[in-house]
């Protein structure tokens, strides 16, 4: 499985080098020169995503997450996303129009949301020596949907696949979260011997109801069970209690 992770970080880090090279693509074929600066502004962030994964594959660091159901599916989705990638930086070439290149873009962006990358930038070990992408990422996305609006006119396709990229962000980054929440619940989980609470991996103790309702979408509801009964009310217990 180990080897499976890796392979799956490599082809995210795979991408993100052609997504550098894309916007650098952009930015020399771009007669404008504020527009241009826009295009190198994206490369230079992709860039800095590009020495995210490098580090994260990096020797010494913590393992990196399992956290997928279906590491081979996940791993087959991205290679074939990174082939997609590439053609799109084939087609980046001279004389491109302005709407032309940010749907290039555009479907670049898209496949940068696939899941794992959220997964991983969630997942980050905070001793890693290059910052996660997750906190200015949605800074990232919203700079490029107002110079799309600014640039390429009011073309309603444009605008919807702008809508689309910030709700495809907002839920795998939702998904990210629970699913780094329900992992919390698994493997064994440091439980007081007397008054039953949760220890997490702060040091604090935590009452299993907070616990559980912090990592899952469960509530609770109460009730006594037989033995408690027994042992609590046994004149209930038995029948009795009228004297």
């Amino acid at each position: 499985m180990p080897d499976l992770i890796a392979q799956i970080a490599e082809a995210a880090l795979a991408i993100d080098r052609k997504a550098a090279a894309v916007y650098a693509r952009l930015r020399d074929g771009e007669e404008e020169p504020e527009l241009g600066a826009f295009w190198g502004r994206m490369s230079h962030e992709e860039a800095d995503h590009v020495r995210f994964w490098e580090a994260l594959l990096a020797p010494g660091h913590a393992p990196l997450p399992a956290a997928f159901d279906d590491p081979r599916g996940v791993l087959e989705e991205l290679r074939h996303l990174d082939d997609r990638a590439g053609g799109l930086l084939d087609r980046c070439r001279a004389g491109l129009t302005r709407a032309e290149a940010f749907l290039i873009a555009y479907r670049l962006e898209f496949y940068l949301l696939h899941p794992a990358f959220a997964v991983f930038f969630r997942e980050a070990p905070p001793t890693l020596a290059v910052p996660s992408p997750d906190a200015l990422y949605k800074e990232h996305i919203q700079a490029f949907i107002d110079a799309c609006r600014r640039y390429a006119g009011d073309d309603p396709g444009l605008a919807l696949a702008g809508e689309i990229l910030v709700r495809e962000w907002r839920e795998n980054r939702a998904a990210a979260q629970q699913g780094r929440r329900l992992r919390g619940l698994q493997g064994l989980l440091p439980i007081c011997s007397g008054c039953k609470k949760i220890r997490d991996g702060d040091g604090a103790w935590h009452e299993v109801e907070a616990y559980v309702g912090a990592r899952t979408d469960a509530d609770f509801t109460h009730g006594i069970c037989p033995g408690c009964i027994e042992r609590l009310y046994p004149e209930f217990a038995r029948g009795g209690g009228n004297g």
